[in-house]
């Protein structure tokens, strides 16, 4: 971290909840966290954690949102290949060349 982006930097806020975990039913925190991301923008990540036995599921909320956009990217070379894709939960990724999909998150907080 630059040293302005850290003056800037708030500690996850951390709330003991009444919520039992699955796994071993003792009771779970709530860890919540706003910052911003590249190509996202704003969002707020929410963790439940049992301090016990480990137990984490996250759940992520877009602040801001911008309206749904095609991309596509098409490999012309070799070096195309190495090519890192970022895809957001609410996004689907299709590659029509090997017949193969990834269908977003059905049921994801950002949809």
């Amino acid at each position: 971290m630059v040293m302005s982006e850290m003056d800037d930097y708030e500690a996850p806020e951390e709330i003991e909840t009444s919520i039992l975990c699955p796994v071993c039913e003792s009771k779970i925190y709530l860890i919540s966290y706003s910052t911003e991301i590249p190509v996202e923008g704003r969002i707020s990540i929410q963790t439940y954690l049992c301090r016990k036995c480990f137990y984490k599921k996250s759940n992520i909320y877009y602040d801001e949102r911008e309206n749904p956009r095609k991309l596509i990217f098409r490999v012309e070379s070799p070096g195309d290949l190495g090519a890192m894709i970022y895809r957001s939960p609410s996004a689907s990724l299709k590659i029509p060349e090997i017949d193969a999909e990834i269908i977003r998150e059905k049921f994801h907080p950002a949809n």
